[in-house]
């Protein structure tokens, strides 16, 4: 498996930093995944936008949404929530897990066919 960004960009996520670190994946000027880890702790929570924070032209229609459940995405809870999911990455197979399942978000539901390293922004804090 080659490495991408998206694959360094998760360790450092995971390993550097502190309490705070983020990560979050502008696949475009609208649409977005993001994560949220302590440095040390497998615990990582990974958003997606929902359709509260999206202009009416841009909003997920319903084939969008049901990927987002067969993807394994939980469905928000509340208006202002987006979707989300709790992960435990505590290994490498783990994180292959979760890039495979954050590229076919973007391909599948956000209709962009790869993440490219200008996409990420990773704060480590």
């Amino acid at each position: 498996m080659m490495k991408t960004a998206l694959h360094t960009a998760l360790q450092r996520l995971l390993s550097e930093g502190g309490s705070q670190n983020f990560m979050i994946i502008h696949l475009d000027t609208d649409y977005y995944m993001q994560m949220a880890a302590r440095s040390g702790s497998p615990e990582v929570l990974l958003e997606s936008v929902s359709n509260h924070y999206l202009a009416s032209q841009k909003q997920l229609g319903w084939a969008a949404q049901q990927k987002m459940i067969e993807l394994g995405w939980n469905v928000p809870q509340q208006k202002e929530e987006n979707y989300s999911i709790q992960a435990f990455i505590d290994s490498s197979a783990a994180q292959h897990k979760y890039i495979t399942l954050l590229e076919e978000t973007a391909k599948n539901v956000f209709g962009i066919s790869e993440i490219q390293d200008a996409m990420i922004e990773l704060v480590l804090e």
